[in-house]
């Protein structure tokens, strides 16, 4: 019902007023199988940081539709599979850390057991605002769109809440992003909470559990061989040696893993 949704958001007024700012959001993932899971936005104001938190671990593949806007356990007892992360972890949740002052992005990654910092490209989106607007859980928003690493976005932006943030890599405009959705179908972000001045030591970032920092070319090389593996279902080859010292300068395989990238 709307008024629980209502409920879950805070005044604008007292949000204006903070230095930490939460928002929890619903993922819906298609990827050959349809995904529910959660993740977290934890907005320092102060300094200008994002921690995107993606609950990896509590991930339901191929959830019920029509119990789409219930909570994980709701879901879990319905005609839906068991609770499954796809792979053996070493941490529950995977985080990008983004400081745009220094216009730097930190990726750390659960991948297959292994555990890497993977530095990324900070890249200035160039968005198209439009006048349509609608309501997301009763905040007005307006639509905004923009292509990003070969997928085009629809997002739905909240000038009443004037942080230039969103989930996942999603950023750059003059409201919260409180949806979007890749329109290649493939993913959808929508906000369910909103909460002030969350805890200083909130999120704790696994930084103990770092293997090494790979390249972004080994990371999309990596990512490429465990799509194929567990969705494909293919005989994929063994991934190159991303735990050597020596990385190549060029990349052979063509790849679009802007779903994870």
């Amino acid at each position: 019902m709307k008024i629980v949704y209502l409920l879950l958001f805070l005044s604008i007024s007292s949000l204006n007023a903070q230095e930490r700012i939460k928002v929890s959001y619903s993922e819906y993932f298609n990827i050959m199988i349809p995904v529910k899971q959660s993740g977290e936005l934890y907005i320092n104001l102060e300094e200008n940081k994002t921690v995107w938190v993606e609950k990896v671990s509590g991930a339901i593949w191929n959830y019920d539709n029509s119990f789409d806007t219930g909570d994980i356990e709701e879901l879990n007892t319905r005609d839906s599979k068991p609770l499954s992360s796809g792979l053996r972890r070493t941490i529950p949740d995977d985080y990008i850390i983004t400081d745009y002052n220094n216009k730097e992005i930190e990726i750390i990654q659960d991948l297959g057991t292994r555990v890497f910092s993977v530095p990324d490209n900070f890249i200035e989106k160039k968005w198209e605002l439009h006048k349509e607007s609608k309501m997301v859980n009763d905040i007005e928003c307006f639509k905004a769109t923009t292509t990003f690493r070969g997928n085009t976005w629809e997002v739905w932006y909240a000038p009443s809440l004037p942080y230039p943030y969103g989930p996942w890599k999603l950023n750059g405009l003059p409201g919260l992003i409180l949806e979007a959705t890749s329109t290649d179908g493939y993913h959808t972000y929508i906000a369910e909470k909103i909460k002030n001045n969350y805890p200083k030591k909130e999120p704790v970032i696994p930084r103990n559990k770092i293997l090494k920092e790979i390249s972004f070319k080994e990371y999309l090389e990596y990512n490429d061989y465990l799509f194929n593996y567990l969705f494909l279902d293919k005989d994929a080859p063994e991934p190159k040696d991303i735990f050597a010292t020596k990385r190549e300068k060029e990349f052979e395989v063509k790849a679009n893993l802007s779903w994870k990238d």
